[in-house]
């Protein structure tokens, strides 16, 4: 596991449903420092006992819909490299 004893930042997480009090508690919350889990908290109630989607958010930017080849490449392309960059930072 690459990600042990490594922070994450809560503040740009988007959930959509699915969470379950009791895994909010002792799963996520506990385990946090306490301005994270202050954040992680406020951003998870809202989603409690509603059901899960996988619909995207609302303004998430998101492109969806047609779109050529080249503009595929292109982003895949990006992403590439983006994760390539995300690997370097890492190592």
């Amino acid at each position: 596991m690459q990600s042990i004893d490594w922070q994450s930042d809560v503040s740009s997480v988007v959930f959509a449903g699915g969470v379950v009090q009791e895994d909010m508690d002792s799963n996520y919350i506990s385990k946090l420092a306490d301005d994270d889990a202050d954040e992680l908290r406020r951003k998870l109630t809202p989603h409690i006992g509603r059901q899960a989607s996988h619909e995207l958010p609302k303004d998430s930017g998101a492109i969806v819909g047609s779109y050529t080849e080249e503009e595929a490449e292109k982003w895949i392309a990006e992403y590439e490299e983006a994760m390539g960059e995300a690997s370097e930072n890492e190592g």
